[in-house]
């Protein structure tokens, strides 16, 4: 019998490696991933209190509420005006998450306007334009045309 199912799984085996592309080189998966733009607060914000990030963009806002420690990671609340899971969120960084490191956002706008503040008061603001570069989940040669634009940028402050 144990012969027979290893013999059954074998078959299996070898008449799935081609399909899923193992027997050209090919090893694809189908990943998918959302475009997206991460700005970092260089420095980032340490100072204990309430703060709020708001990103502004064409065609959607994110507002975001952290206060520091935060003690957690999952500790901002955040509003939007996109649709769907993980519209964004703010980045917090130490053991006690008790810095405040960035915000993303799931779009790709060509430009975005970040506003900080502490207790109340505006500590940041910047109109960024981001650079964005394409990235393919799966690889290029697995996705073709299929691709998310993603940027990394910096909101540097005095």
């Amino acid at each position: 019998m144990r012969l027979a199912l290893a013999a059954a799984f074998a078959v299996a085996i070898a008449f799935s490696l081609p399909a899923c592309g193992a027997l050209d080189g090919m090893n694809c998966t189908e990943m998918a991933c959302s475009d997206a733009v991460s700005v970092d607060f260089e420095p980032a914000f340490s100072e204990p209190g309430a703060y709020e990030v708001a990103a502004a963009w064409e065609g959607g806002t994110l507002t975001c509420a952290v206060t520091l420690p935060a003690g957690s990671p999952r500790a901002d609340e955040c509003e939007s005006s996109i649709s769907g899971p993980f519209p964004g969120e703010v980045v917090l960084g130490g053991e006690g998450h008790e810095i405040l490191r960035g915000v993303w956002v799931r779009s790709a706008p060509p430009s975005i306007e970040i506003t900080v503040r502490h207790e109340g008061v505006v500590v940041a603001s910047s109109r960024l334009e981001p650079s964005y570069r394409k990235h393919h989940p799966n690889g290029e040669e697995c996705d073709g045309d299929y691709f998310c634009r993603v940027s990394q940028t910096k909101l540097v402050r005095e």
